[in-house]
């Protein structure tokens, strides 16, 4: 049979509507998403993930870049 790899992202967003748009979207392709409103909430949660898909500027302590720095 055909072994399917399944990427997993991980989308950051504090924006709602636009986070469930790209979930839902990344869904529909085949990822496996995890969703995370704050950078807070992205480290927080201890997905592990192949891609980052993260706004950079976003209320609180962590921007996007400090996720991006943190995951890699």
């Amino acid at each position: 049979g055909h072994i399917r790899c399944t990427m997993r992202v991980l989308v950051v967003e504090d924006e709602f509507l636009v986070r469930e748009v790209v979930a839902s979207a990344l869904e529909e392709e085949g990822f496996t998403v995890t969703q995370a409103a704050t950078g807070d909430e992205a480290l927080g949660c201890g997905a592990e993930i192949d891609v980052l898909f993260t706004d950079i500027r976003m209320p609180g302590r962590l921007d996007g870049w400090d996720v991006a720095e943190r995951y890699r």
